[in-house]
């Protein structure tokens, strides 16, 4: 069996080549990730000689996609239709699919050995053949309920009253309502229609989206900006393209909402960017609307319930939400549209979007705040393609999905002429001095007065839905059984529920179950939103009881622009440290990012004081110093800019310590994302070592989640934290390797891996153009900028680490396992 990594599904193309090179027999994906292997890598598919079985589960299975598949011409292929929830052990029911002569559903079949299936009425009585009713499953794979969800179990599973008496021997008792809509044809098949009515739970490219969460959050943004203007509010998931338009293989419907008025009214925009604007604070990006309808009334059935059908048909005139970052730089940044090549790719983005002619499209607009997603990306890809026939590869646009950004990579692919770039004005500058500087405000120094303070101890943990948050979290919970804690979001407010599946995902175990319920704290705000997303009763309340923050919540993206960025990450900051500040006894613990380091090297950055660049390895705090206006790397720079922020604070008398970690190896690691790490993997595949300098060479240096957390809470506990400047310690994995012994660590992982050798970084960069072109030119951009490849000093944090009993049962590797996974399969 091959089971194809994370890195490898993120791209249609290169998956259909593994499929094809591996001489593969049977697939089981989603019918999005097919259609999208299809749409890029057809020839692949058709060379796949062995290939006998493909089975597709967890999405509805399209006509138009099966007859795809067959039309591949693999000899004795067969098509599998398969369903079945997650509570019921993923796959229940299987159905052979012969070729579609119609568009009409792909039945899910008959039932897999020992599972039972019934549709009922509301009351739980069978229905007859061809009826449809709310499918129900029994069978030992039903599970026994929701973890901590007592209503939800009780509600979706009950006692089989249903089954025969041979199956309630076997002890197979429990019936579970799926909230599925379907039918028993006269053959004994079943057929799936859906949701039952009344239930808005949809699934949109692999994500569950509960509607009616959306459409209330809707009302209440119409209540917090007084718009009593609008009555009703109902959201459907619809394509937006025209009727004469063929379907797509990839689910391309965009999530629409429509407001209903109570009287004509003549300021939609403001209206929709009202209601955007509140519902970007507090909804996933994939759960945000891509357009709004302003209509008279919403359309109704006889009954005078909603027709939501009637909306998925209705036409549209869309209204698209512009307070976003997108707007803000488009006041502030001149576009020359002289070059045509912009104006083509700002083309392929309109009709990839869809978007409407009065819609704002410039140079700097974001892809994924015009609307898109990955499946999305994958088609805009397929037309630049086939538009300026190149050969294009995702991952090559994907770094800066803006018209212009991807203009520069079509004008390198087909020899044109690179178009200019974006014209920062003066105006649209950044004051990286500013936006570091702490307000000398006396919210921002430590209250000298007396106040009473809560005794017990509490913690304020943001990032808890990070990987390295949820870790620090478990640990606290785990061996600090007498502390409490306040979790904050960051993009939006967390939940209980959503921090146990993150739990779940992770492997992590909570040696008491039930301390997540008794001592976790879920706070109503998160750090993408003003004072935190809270107000100010409440704010000061949180002050008062929190004797420690840990500030492990940033937004993490080397796309995003810094409009995107700054709250989260740098306002967010500056309202801790006030939060801080109310309280005397409270301490600051920032995890931070190596790459502040780095960024010092930089030919754009300036110091204050001459010589104290050289400072830069120790794990020291930063010196003063400064970059142009410029808004390039923000993500870079707003990370520095928190640094310094807390810096301010630690002189200002409130204790601070910053964590800076190298970087991370967790299963969501992979070479795609992450520069370096895919820098040591092209060293690997062209058998060549760059000498980057600094004596043995830069360490392959990476640290697990747990090995962070457990050293923060130890340093937190053992180093010194008190008024004065704030200390910095940088975690890095004890066991690093250099590159120059990596030949040899990598030799105990596949013995057969052959001879390297040692050139220099302008011969190394020739070599990995070969075989990778677009890695070696990411490398050379870095090092144009000024960026060095160096190690930092953790001689005086990796001291204190030293004494941590914990610590020495972590086993730390010494290269990131999907390295390791990458070169055992070599």
């Amino acid at each position: 069996m091959l089971l194809a990594k994370e890195e490898l599904r993120q791209y249609p193309e290169r998956l259909a080549k593994f499929l094809a090179t591996s001489g593969v027999t049977i697939t089981y994906t989603t019918p999005t990730q097919y259609a999208a292997m299809l749409l890029h890598g057809k020839q692949s598919l058709r060379s796949c000689k062995n290939y006998r079985t493909a089975i597709f589960a967890g999405e509805a299975l399209p006509a138009r996609l099966v007859r795809e598949v067959y039309d591949l011409g693999c000899e004795g292929l067969k098509i599998y239709n398969e369903f079945g929830p997650t509570e019921a052990t993923v796959q229940t029911t299987f159905y052979l699919c012969p070729y579609p002569s119609t568009d009409d559903a792909i039945p899910i079949g008959y039932g897999l050995p020992n599972c039972s299936h019934y549709v009922v009425d509301p009351n739980l009585h069978p229905v007859p053949a061809t009826v449809l009713g709310e499918l129900c499953e029994g069978g030992p794979q039903i599970s026994s309920g929701y973890i901590n969800r007592p209503d939800a179990t009780s509600h979706a599973f009950v006692k089989n009253n249903l089954a025969s008496d041979e199956i309630l021997r076997l002890g197979w008792t429990t019936l579970y309502s799926t909230g599925d809509r379907a039918r028993f044809l006269q053959d004994g098949q079943l057929e799936y229609r859906g949701r039952i009515s009344g239930d808005h739970q949809i699934k949109l490219r692999g994500y569950r989206i509960e509607l009616g969460e959306i459409e209330n959050l809707i009302m209440e943004a119409l209540q917090d900006f007084n718009l009593e203007v609008v009555a009703d509010a109902a959201v459907v998931p619809r394509r937006v393209a025209l009727p004469t338009e063929d379907p797509e293989l990839v689910d391309d419907r965009q999530l629409i909402a429509f407001l209903a008025t109570a009287r004509r009214v003549s300021n939609r925009d403001e209206i929709v960017n009202a209601i955007h604007s509140s519902l970007v604070a507090k909804l996933n990006s994939y759960m945000l609307p891509n357009g709004y309808h302003v209509t008279d009334a919403l359309p109704t059935l006889p009954s005078g319930k909603r027709d939501r059908r009637a909306l998925t048909t209705m036409d549209l005139d869309l209204v698209f939400p512009t307070n976003n970052s997108n707007a803000t730089q488009s006041n502030s940044i001149e576009i020359n549209k002289g070059g045509k090549l912009l104006e083509a790719v700002i083309d392929i983005f309109r009709r990839v979007l869809k978007l409407k002619a009065e819609q704002v499209v410039n140079g700097s607009s974001s892809f994924f705040e015009l609307g898109g997603h990955s499946m999305l990306v994958l088609r805009l890809v397929s037309q630049l393609k086939r538009g300026f026939s190149i050969s294009l590869d995702v991952r090559e646009v994907f770094s800066d999905l803006t018209p212009y950004g991807v203009a520069r990579v079509v004008a390198d692919k087909a020899g044109l002429q690179t178009p200019p770039a974006p014209v920062v004005t003066e105006a649209s500058g950044i004051d990286w001095q500013k936006e570091a500087l702490l307000p000398d405000e006396s919210a921002y120094y430590p209250s000298l007065g007396d106040r009473v303070v809560t005794q017990s101890d509490r913690i304020l943990l943001t990032g808890a839905d990070s990987v390295v948050g949820c870790h620090l979290l478990v640990r606290l919970l785990n061996y600090h059984p007498n502390v409490r804690i306040t979790v904050l979001g960051i993009e939006s407010p967390l939940s209980l529920q959503l921090i146990e599946q993150t739990i779940q995902n992770d492997r992590l175990i909570l040696v008491d179950t039930k301390s997540l319920h008794d001592r976790v704290d879920v706070s109503p705000g998160c750090l993408a939103e003003p004072n935190l997303g809270l107000g100010e009763e409440d704010f000061r309340t949180l002050s008062q009881s929190t004797t420690r923050i840990y500030h492990f919540g940033s937004q993490i993206s080397l796309v995003k622009s810094f409009n995107d960025l700054k709250q989260a990450n740098i306002l967010a900051t500056r309202d801790l440290i006030r939060l801080a500040a109310m309280n005397p006894t409270c301490s600051i613990h920032y995890l931070s990012s190596w790459s502040v380091a780095h960024l010092q090297r930089w030919k754009t950055t300036k110091y204050l004081d001459v010589g104290s660049s050289d400072e830069i390895f120790k794990d020291e705090r930063v010196p003063d110093h400064f970059f142009p206006t410029g808004s390039d790397f923000a993500y870079f720079k707003t990370r520095w800019a928190a640094e310094m922020l807390l810096s301010q604070a630690s002189e200002r008398g409130i204790p601070t310590n910053i964590y800076r970690t190298s970087g991370l190896d967790h299963e969501s690691t992979n070479s795609e994302g992450n520069f370096f790490l895919k820098l040591v993997q092209s060293m690997v595949d062209t058998r060549a070592i760059a000498d980057f300098g600094h004596g043995e060479g830069i360490s392959i240096d990476f640290v697990t989640p747990d090995y962070v957390a457990t050293s923060v809470l130890h340093l937190a506990k053992f180093a010194k934290i008190d008024k004065g400047p704030s200390q910095v310690f940088h975690i890095r994995n004890p066991s690093a390797v250099s590159l120059r012994q990596l030949p040899d660590v990598l030799r105990q992982y596949n013995s057969s891996i052959g001879e390297f050798k040692f050139v220099s970084i302008e011969k190394w960069l020739e070599l990995a153009s070969e075989n990778d072109e677009l890695n070696s030119r990411v490398t050379q951009a870095y090092l144009d900028l000024g960026h060095e490849m160096f190690s930092l000093d953790d001689s005086k944090t990796r001291k204190l680490l030293e004494t941590s009993p914990e610590l020495r049962s972590i086993q730390a590797a010494p290269l990131p396992r999907i390295l390791v996974d990458v070169v055992a399969s070599d």
